[in-house]
């Protein structure tokens, strides 16, 4: 059967349709997710992502029932483009996906023209239930490159942690956070997928409607300079949906030269106690399979459980043109 209707650049009005159908997906997928027009606004404000970049697949009778948008995370030796999307579950099998897919990766490959990186790359990160998406991915050529798990555990009994000596846990300063900025992009360099963090993203980052920075901490050293940071971010529109209030660990980092001295075990331990007495039920996270600090045995050590995994595809463009560029990050 041919695809009913046809693609369209997304308009203002269509948030609240957007995420009807982003809802409708997650749900389908058996991860309950809440997307509200306000962070629908913010994500299709940013440096990534703008409302042009936003594609909605229209029915012939005007109902949409599918989105799709690229977010774009350059760089001097890497590009990304990151793909991301579905079509509402009582409209799958009519083409509307393949067709949507195929329009993202036209637009994800204008745009990484814009950028004279060494490699640029088209990527996806899906949860693993996503089958049809694999499918239709793996018919252009996507391959999986990466393997996450999202962990949770309740905030409750928090395990001890111990602390190097001198060194504080504070609660969040927006005056440091310039400093604050400067410690993720170093902690995370060595991270598969990261990409540095500019000043505009990085206060996109703190002024998000989700981020709650009086549950977020930061860690001093003997010398007062920051060496650790864990930002906290709340989605309440999902509490329900989850059956829990959570709070996401959504980023925690370490100063490379710091390592090794309870510093992310410590934030965690003191965020799990500032859930609890904000009422906050459950913490999640999520880390890389193969994380170079051993982020995974961490976190199980602190009582965080598998819960969702998820996938890392992607379509390698710089062997497109004959680039011998090594496969990293």
């Amino acid at each position: 059967m041919s695809a009913p209707g046809e693609a369209r650049a997304a308009r203002p009005t269509d948030l609240p349709a957007i995420a009807a159908i982003l809802d409708a997906v997650w749900l389908d997928l058996g991860q309950p997710i809440v997307h509200t027009v306000e962070e629908l606004n913010e994500e299709f404000s940013s440096e990534a992502t703008s409302l042009e970049d936003v594609l909605v697949w229209e029915s012939a009778d005007g109902e949409l029932v599918g989105v799709g948008y690229t977010v774009l995370l350059p760089g001097e030796s890497l590009a990304r483009c990151y793909l991301f999307g579905g079509v509402h579950p009582e409209w799958r099998r009519r083409g509307i996906g393949g067709a949507l897919i195929d329009q993202l990766i036209d637009r994800s490959k204008r745009r990484l023209d814009c950028y004279p990186s060494d490699r640029r790359v088209i990527r996806t990160h899906r949860p693993t239930t996503s089958i049809s998406a694999a499918r239709l991915l793996r018919a252009r050529d996507f391959s999986v490159v990466r393997y996450f798990t999202d962990m949770h555990r309740d905030t409750n009994d928090s395990p001890a942690a111990v602390l190097a000596h001198d060194y504080r846990i504070n609660t969040w300063d927006l005056s440091w956070s310039e400093e604050i900025r400067r410690l993720k992009n170093l902690a995370f360099n060595d991270h598969w997928g990261s990409t540095p963090s500019s000043t505009e993203a990085w206060q996109s980052t703190v002024d998000s409607s989700a981020t709650r920075l009086d549950l977020s901490r930061t860690v001093t050293a003997p010398n007062g300079d920051i060496v650790g940071l864990l930002l906290t971010r709340r989605h309440t529109a999902d509490d329900v949906a989850l059956g829990a209030k959570y709070a996401w660990m959504d980023l925690i980092a370490t100063h490379p030269d710091h390592r090794g001295r309870g510093i992310a075990a410590a934030m965690i331990v003191d965020a799990l106690t500032a859930y609890r007495r904000d009422g906050i039920e459950r913490a999640a996270l999520e880390v890389d399979a193969d994380s170079p600090t051993g982020a995974h045995r961490l976190y199980a050590k602190l009582g965080f459980e598998p819960w969702h995994a998820v996938e890392t595809d992607e379509l390698d463009l710089s062997g497109q043109d004959d680039a011998t560029s090594p496969r990293s990050g």
